[in-house]
């Protein structure tokens, strides 16, 4: 029988996180087994820090329970990256880690100094892991995405609701609901 992964064993991976929300959880689960992650933020402070819902409902930087959840155990490295200087600190970085995770599409990373081509200079052997709704090349790369749009092009909405009405989501919880539920003991 398989044994599931123990903490620490990606200790001595190096990972950069670059900014967005997809990407955070991949980090996050890196870091929960050991990796030492580094999360690049701009200075005016990364998205995520201002999703709800907040630590006492007290919103600000450091009060967000998503972004606390997802960057614990990691590192922060604050660039501008709308900066050369910032675009050149994020190559040096990416040069010096193992696993790059990104959120943004191809043109994005090309933007920022990390298209394949400066990858596979400076940074042959990092493993890109690009957390995006349709990768990085093909007919619908680049394009948005979200929960709905996910459950439409693999299927699900097909099958739910009514074809003269706006799409609608698939239920989350998939069961039976007139099943009688046993009480807790």
């Amino acid at each position: 029988m398989a044994q599931p992964f123990a903490p620490g064993t990606l200790n001595g991976v190096r990972v950069l996180e670059l900014p967005g929300l997809t990407g955070a959880y991949c980090g996050k689960l890196l870091a929960d087994l050991g990796a030492e992650v580094v999360k690049v933020e701009p200075p005016e402070s990364d998205p995520v820090r201002h999703l709800a819902p907040f630590k006492d409902d007290q919103p600000g930087a450091e009060c967000s329970l998503v972004f606390l959840n997802f960057a614990a155990k990691k590192r922060s490295a604050v660039l501008p990256l709308d900066t050369v200087h910032g675009r050149r600190q994020l190559a040096d970085l990416a040069a010096a880690h193992d696993v790059i995770i990104a959120s943004q599409t191809a043109v994005e990373l090309e933007a920022l100094g990390l298209g394949s081509g400066t990858l596979s200079r400076r940074a042959a052997g990092a493993v890109l892991v690009a957390v995006t709704p349709f990768g990085l090349s093909g007919p619908h790369a680049g394009l948005p995405g979200n929960d709905l749009i996910a459950q439409a092009t693999g299927g699900l909405v097909y099958i739910s609701g009514d074809l003269l009405q706006p799409p609608a989501a698939a239920p989350y919880y998939q069961r039976n609901i007139l099943r009688r539920r046993r009480p807790c003991p």
